[in-house]
């Protein structure tokens, strides 16, 4: 497994905090983290920024945070 994405649930994490701290626990394990655009930007980290369509077909694993 390289790539991840986390897909959060921002009405039940509204400050990201889980989400946060989910990603760091990814690239502690020197994974690939993608999350979508909007929730890269509320992070401050474009970087794992992709598009929403890119979460699913890109990646070898999905999380999805709070359903």
């Amino acid at each position: 497994m390289k790539r991840i994405s986390v897909i959060p649930n921002i009405d039940k994490d509204k400050e990201l905090q889980n989400t946060k701290k989910v990603i760091e626990l990814i690239e502690k394990f020197n994974k690939e983290v993608l999350v979508s655009e909007q929730i890269a930007k509320a992070l401050k980290l474009d970087k794992i920024g992709c598009k929403q369509t890119e979460l699913y077909s890109n990646t070898d694993l999905v999380i999805v945070l709070g359903g």
